[in-house]
C-alpha cells in the first residue's frame, strides 16, 4: 500500500506542476557505424527532442567530452532543416576543451520532427559505449546573437536504446538463468503443496 501511495502523491504532483511539462527532453539513439580507419571507432548519435517549442534564435547545445570523443563530423538538422543552423566543433584535448553540436532556430517554433545527427569517433575504448550527455538550451540577447547568449536550461541526454544489444550466447545463457528461475519456484510451490 505504500507503494501506491507514493505513486499517486509523484503523479499528483506532476500534475500540479505544469512547468515540469514543459521541460526539455533531449533523447539519443546511439548507432556504432561500420569504421573507416583502422583503429578508430565511428558512431552516431540521432537526437529527438520534445517537451519545448524553439522559436528564432534559440537553440541548444550538446557537450562531447575530449576524453572520450573526436572528431565530431557530418552534423544534420531534422527533415526540414531550413529550420535550423546546425554546426559543430571538435573537442580540444590539447586545452583541453568540450566539443560541442549546436543547432540554432532561424523560425518561429522551428521543426521538431525527425532527428538531429552527428557522427563522431568514440574514444571510451573498445569495451565501453557512448553514453549520457550535457546540454544546454540558450537564447539571443534580446533577438542579436551579435551581442551574446543567455542560457536558459540544462540537463543530461536520455537514452533511447539501453546498451548495446546482446549477443545471442549471451540472450540465451540469460534465457536458461530464467528458465532455471521458474523451475526452481514452481518446485518449491509443489514440496510446499504437499506438506
Amino acid at each position: 500500500m505504500r507503494i501506491r501511495t507514493t505513486v499517486l502523491s509523484v503523479s499528483l504532483a506532476a500534475l500540479l506542476l505544469p512547468a515540469a511539462a514543459n521541460a526539455l527532453m533531449i533523447q539519443y539513439a546511439a548507432t556504432d557505424l561500420t569504421d573507416t580507419t583502422s583503429g578508430e571507432d565511428l558512431w552516431r548519435y540521432d537526437y529527438t527532442l520534445s517537451g519545448q517549442i524553439f522559436n528564432e534564435y534559440q537553440g541548444f547545445t550538446v557537450f562531447f567530452s575530449p576524453n572520450n570523443y573526436g572528431a565530431l563530423s557530418s552534423p544534420s538538422a531534422p527533415n526540414s532543416s531550413s529550420d535550423w543552423d546546425v554546426l559543430r566543433i571538435n573537442p580540444d584535448p590539447g586545452i583541453p576543451d568540450d566539443g560541442l553540436f549546436d543547432a540554432l532556430a532561424l523560425v518561429n517554433n522551428a521543426s521538431l520532427s525527425g532527428t538531429f545527427s552527428v557522427q563522431f569517433v568514440w574514444l571510451g575504448g573498445a569495451s565501453t559505449v557512448p553514453g549520457a550527455q550535457s546540454y544546454e538550451t540558450y537564447k539571443c540577447n534580446n533577438g542579436d546573437c551579435n551581442t551574446g547568449f543567455e542560457i536558459t536550461s540544462g540537463g543530461g541526454s536520455l537514452s533511447t536504446v539501453s546498451g548495446a544489444i546482446p549477443e545471442p550466447g549471451s540472450l540465451s545463457l540469460f534465457l536458461a538463468g530464467l528458465l532455471g528461475l521458474g523451475a526452481q519456484c514452481f518446485r518449491s510451490r509443489q514440496i510446499r503443496t504437499m506438506l
